[in-house]
């Protein structure tokens, strides 16, 4: 596993320093994964920045098309 892309202990007491409704919310989503598995897997680092701080992006609506089955 490559730890650099786990949130550990420490991690985890610095998201709880946030003290924001944000904050608070990952702070319990990474505490579990931490208690039950020694850490939190970041399959997606993005979607946890957002979650703390959506104004670190910029959003536009936008059209998709979802492919089904071997349709490609």
């Amino acid at each position: 596993m490559d730890t650099s892309t786990c949130l550990n202990s420490p991690h985890l007491e610095q998201i709880k320093a946030g003290r924001t409704p944000a904050a608070n919310l990952a702070a319990r989503l990474v505490e579990y994964e931490v208690k039950y598995h020694g850490c939190c897997r970041m399959h997606d680092p993005l979607a946890l920045a957002m979650l703390l701080d959506a104004s670190l992006l910029d959003f536009k609506s936008a059209r998709v098309e979802v492919v089904r089955g071997n349709d490609w």
